[in-house]
Parts: structure tokens; C-alpha cells; sequence
């Protein structure tokens, strides 16, 4: 994979006032031009 052309998508929540630390949920995903992907959440 090293040198390879790759995409991040990343979706994430917009904190408002008192939000909870333990209640939030963002996503990542990386995907690699041969199709491998590493997801993260």
C-alpha cells in the first residue's frame, strides 16, 4: 500500500452545549485505490 492513492470519508456529530463525552459517534473510513479499506468507529 505504500505510495497507493487513497479516499477519507469521515462523518461526524456537531457537538451542542452539554453534550456527553460517552454519547458521541464518529465514523472514518480509508479506502485504498486496489479496494482494501480500513474503517475506524
Amino acid at each position: 500500500m505504500k505510495n497507493m492513492s487513497y479516499t477519507i470519508w469521515i462523518e461526524a456529530e456537531q457537538w451542542e452545549n452539554g453534550w456527553d463525552i460517552h454519547d458521541d459517534n464518529t465514523d472514518a473510513i480509508v479506502t485504498f485505490e486496489n479496494g482494501a479499506a480500513i474503517c475506524c468507529w
